[in-house]
C-alpha cells in the first residue's frame, strides 16, 4: 500500500513539478498582480464604507435627538403648566374666600386674632402675620382685620396643598397687608405701592403673573400669581397673591435630568430669562428691584439669539439650530406653558449629540488602518512564499498534502476558538477566516451574529431605562393625581353632624376615578364621586380636569345640576378624543340633613333609612359629563332628606363589575345584599368590608378597574 503511494506521488510529484514549471512564472505575476488590486480595493472600499457608516450615525443621532428633545420639552411644559394651574387654583381658592368673608361678615369675634403674631413665633408656621404701612391706624381697619383673621385656615391649607409656594397674602387700598407663614415685615412695607398690587389691579381681576420679585425678608427670588378682587359694585377689595420660588420652578418644574450636558430654561413672553438649570440669586435686597437677563438686551449684537428670541415669545412649539456669539452649535427645542403665557426652552450643543459618530469615526479609522497594514504584510508574505515555490517547488509538493490539511482544519479550529470567546461573553471578538467556501461565511455569519447580539442588548438597556424613567414619571403623577383627593380622615373633626369616608384604589400606576367634599359654605357639604372613560394617563389627565372644575363651580355656590350643566359644556369645548365622565354630586344641609343631588349618568347610589335597610335611589336618565353640549333640561336637580342614623353608599363601576377568575360580575344586587348583611357601622368600617368582599369574591384576579366608595352617615344633633 505504501508502495503504490509512493509511486502514484511520484507520477503526480512529476506531473505537478513539470506544471508548475511550466507556468509558474506567468501564474505568479498574475497573482500578485491580482492579490496587490484586491487588497488596494478593499482598503478603499472599506474606507468608503467607513465615512458612509459615520455620515449615516451623525444624521441619524441628530434626527433622534431632535425629536427627543422636542418631546421631551413638551413635555417638561406640561409638567411646568400642571404646576402653574396649581398656583393658580391656589390664588383662586384664597381670593374666593377673601371675597366670601368680605360680603358676609359674620362678626368674628376677637379669637380670630389669635392667629396673628406681632413678634416673631418659635414656629412660624402656626401664625399669620399682619403689617400697616406707617400712617394707617389699626382702629381705622380694626373690623376689615378682624374678618380677615378667618383667612388663615384657608391661608394653612392652601400652603399645605402646595408644596412649592413659598408665601400667600393680602393687601387691600387702606393699607392692610396679611399673608402665611410669619415673616418679619419691614415697617416702612406699603403693600398698595408694590408692583404685585399694581399689576393685579392693572390686571382688572383677572390672574396675572409677575417676576422675578425679591421677597421682603430679602432672602429668595420668586414668581408671584396674583389677582384683584372687586365687590358686586365693581370696587376694589384688595389683592390676593401667590409666590412661588424661583429654585423650586429651577429645580422640580423645568430641570431635565439630561444624561448629556444639555440645560433648561424659563423665559416670559418679553424674552426675560425667568428660571435656568443652576441659577444663582446672589446677593438680594428687596429694596432694589431684581433686574432678570433679557434674550433681546444679550442679543443686541448677536443674530443667533434674536433670532431664537423671537421663536421662544412667538406663543408656538418647535425647535431651531443656533449658534450664539462665543458658544458652540446647539439645539434648542422650545414649547409655551400657556398657564402664565411663558416657554420653556431646552439646549443641546450639537458636539454632545454626535460624540458618538464621531468615536466611532475613530474606531473605523483605526480598523482600516490595521487592516490596511494586514493586507500589505500579507502581500509581502505571499511574495515571499511564491519565491520560495520557485526555489524550492519539489520540496512544496512534497509537502502539500500537509499544508492542504492544515489550511483545511486552522479555519475550522478558529471558529471553534471564536465559538468559545463569544460563549464566554467576549462580543467584540471577531473571527478572520479567508478560505473563499462555506467556512468563511460561517464566520461572516458568526460575526454578524455578534455585531447583532450587541445592538440586541444595547436596545435592550435603552428599553429597560426608558421603561424605568416612564415607571418613575408614572409614580409622580401617581403621587400628584392621589394628592389631590381628601385623604385626611376624619376630615372635619368640629363636625360632629356627620361621618364621611372615601377611598380610591386605580387600576394603574393612575387611574380616572375620582370623588371629593368640602364645605361651600358653614354647614353645606359639598361630596361628589366620578369616573372617566378609558385607563391610564389619559384617564387621569381628563379626571384632573374634571374634579377641578368641578370644585371650582361648588365654590362659586352652584347646585348640583348647575354645577353638571357648566362643567359638562367646559369640557365639551374642544374634546376631540371624546372622554367623558359619569358623575354623581349633592350638597348635604348638616344642619337638617337634606341633600340636594344630581346624576350625571353614574351608578345609582344607596340609602339606607332607619325603617329599611340599603335601597338603589330611584334616578331620572341622565348622560355623562363631557361628550355633547347641553342646556338647563339636561340634568335635574332632586332632593332627599336624611334623618339621624341615615346613611348614603356612592361608589363606580369597578366595585359592580369587578370579575372572578370565571368571568362573573360581582354585580348590583350582591352589593346590596352585603351592604345590608353589614351591622350598623361607621361609612370607614362599610368601605373596609365592601372592600374585603370583592377581595374574596375575585379570588385575587388582577384588578381590571379602578375601585372608589364613598360613604356618609348623617347623625344630626347625636352626638353618637
Amino acid at each position: 500500500m505504501l508502495g503504490i503511494k509512493l509511486k502514484i506521488r511520484g507520477k503526480i510529484l512529476s506531473s505537478i513539478l513539470l506544471m508548475v514549471l511550466l507556468s509558474f512564472g506567468l501564474i505568479s505575476g498574475l497573482s500578485l498582480l491580482n492579490l496587490h488590486r484586491a487588497g488596494q480595493g478593499s482598503v478603499n472600499k472599506i474606507k468608503s464604507l467607513g465615512a458612509s457608516a459615520v455620515s449615516d450615525s451623525k444624521k441619524a443621532l441628530i434626527a433622534m435627538s431632535r425629536e427627543e428633545l422636542h418631546s421631551l420639552v413638551r413635555d417638561q411644559a406640561y409638567i411646568t403648566n400642571l404646576q402653574l394651574q396649581r398656583v393658580i387654583t391656589s390664588n383662586k381658592v384664597v381670593s374666593g374666600m377673601f371675597y366670601h368673608l368680605l360680603r358676609y361678615p359674620d362678626k368674628p369675634g376677637e379669637d380670630n386674632l389669635r392667629h396673628f403674631s406681632a413678634i416673631q413665633p418659635n414656629n412660624p408656621m402656626q401664625y399669620s402675620f399682619y403689617h400697616l404701612p406707617p400712617g394707617t391706624k389699626l382702629d381705622n381697619v380694626k373690623d376689615k382685620f378682624k374678618v380677615l383673621g378667618q383667612m388663615y385656615n384657608a391661608f394653612k391649607m392652601t400652603y399645605s396643598d402646595v408644596p412649592f409656594v413659598e408665601c400667600i397674602y393680602l393687601g387691600t387700598p387702606d393699607g392692610l397687608f396679611i399673608g402665611y407663614p410669619w415673616m418679619k415685615v419691614p415697617k416702612d412695607y406699603d403693600p398698595r405701592k408694590r408692583n404685585w398690587y399694581r399689576a393685579a389691579i392693572a390686571g382688572k381681576g383677572k390672574i396675572t403673573w409677575i417676576g422675578p420679585v425679591i421677597t421682603i425678608d430679602s432672602t429668595s427670588l420668586v414668581m408671584t400669581c396674583c389677582k384683584a378682587v372687586y365687590n358686586q359694585q365693581g370696587k376694589l377689595q384688595g389683592v390676593a397673591s401667590v409666590d412661588v420660588n424661583v429654585k423650586d420652578i429651577s429645580q422640580s418644574f423645568i430641570s431635565t435630568q439630561l444624561e448629556r450636558k444639555g440645560y433648561a430654561f424659563l423665559v416670559d413672553s418679553n424674552g426675560r430669562i425667568l428660571a435656568r438649570e443652576g441659577m444663582r440669586q446672589g446677593h438680594l435686597n428687596w429694596l432694589h428691584p431684581y433686574h432678570a437677563e433679557s434674550l433681546y438686551a444679550e442679543g443686541e449684537d448677536d443674530p443667533e439669539i434674536i433670532k431664537l428670541a423671537k421663536a421662544m415669545t412667538s406663543g408656538k412649539n418647535g425647535i431651531i439650530q443656533c449658534k450664539p456669539k462665543g458658544e458652540e452649535e446647539q439645539y434648542i427645542a422650545y414649547s409655551t406653558v400657556p398657564a402664565a403665557n411663558w416657554s420653556i426652552g431646552i439646549a443641546m450643543p450639537v458636539s454632545k449629540i454626535v460624540e458618538k459618530a464621531v468615536q466611532n469615526e475613530r474606531n473605523i479609522n483605526a480598523s482600516t488602518k490595521k487592516y490596511t497594514q494586514f493586507l500589505t504584510d500579507n502581500f509581502r508574505q505571499k511574495s515571499l512564499i511564491y519565491i520560495g515555490i520557485g526555489i524550492g517547488i519539489l520540496i512544496v509538493i512534497t509537502v502539500i498534502a500537509i499544508v492542504l490539511a492544515k489550511r483545511l482544519t486552522d479555519p475550522i479550529l478558529k471558529l471553534e476558538s471564536g465559538a468559545t470567546h463569544i460563549g464566554n461573553g467576549e462580543l467584540d471578538y471577531q473571527l478572520k477566516v479567508e478560505t473563499g467556501d462555506e467556512i468563511e461565511q460561517l464566520a461572516k455569519n458568526f460575526n454578524k451574529m455578534t455585531v447583532n447580539l450587541k445592538l440586541y442588548i444595547k436596545n435592550l438597556r435603552e428599553t429597560v431605562a426608558a421603561k424605568e424613567k416612564i415607571e418613575g414619571e408614572l409614580q409622580v403623577a401617581s403621587e400628584i393625581q392621589m394628592s389631590m383627593l381628601p385623604r385626611m380622615f376624619p376630615p372635619f373633626p368640629d363636625h360632629r353632624e356627620f361621618e364621611i369616608f372615601a377611598n380610591m384604589e386605580p387600576a394603574r400606576q393612575v387611574g380616572g376615578d375620582f370623588y371629593d367634599f368640602f364645605f361651600v359654605d358653614e354647614n353645606k357639604l359639598f361630596f361628589c364621586i366620578g369616573d372617566v372613560s378609558g385607563k391610564g394617563v389619559p384617564a387621569a389627565l381628563f379626571m384632573v380636569r374634571t374634579q377641578t372644575l368641578i370644585r371650582n363651580e361648588a365654590r362659586e355656590g352652584h347646585t348640583p345640576d348647575e354645577i353638571l350643566l357648566h362643567v359638562n359644556n367646559t369640557l365639551e369645548v374642544r374634546n376631540d378624543s371624546c372622554m367623558f365622565a359619569t358623575v354623581f354630586c349633592g350638597i348635604m344641609n348638616t344642619a337638617t340633613g337634606e341633600v340636594e343631588y344630581c346624576c350625571g349618568g353614574h351608578n345609582p347610589p344607596l340609602v339606607q333609612r332607619n325603617d329599611s335597610g340599603y335601597e338603589y335611589m330611584n334616578l331620572p336618565g341622565s348622560i355623562a359629563v363631557g361628550p355633547l353640549p347641553g342646556d338647563e333640561s339636561l340634568y335635574k336637580l332632586l332632593k332627599l332628606r336624611l334623618n339621624p342614623g341615615e346613611k348614603i353608599f356612592l361608589y363606580t363601576d369597578g366595585v359592580t363589575e369587578a370579575n372572578n377568575p370565571r368571568h362573573e360580575l360581582y354585580s348590583e344586587e350582591r352589593l346590596k345584599k352585603l351592604l345590608n348583611s353589614i351591622p350598623e357601622k361607621d361609612p370607614t368600617d362599610t368601605i373596609v368590608a365592601v372592600r374585603l368582599d370583592i377581595i374574596q369574591y375575585t379570588e385575587n384576579e388582577p384588578q381590571f378597574d379602578d375601585i372608589t366608595m364613598l360613604g356618609i352617615r348623617y347623625k344630626g344633633n347625636c352626638v353618637n
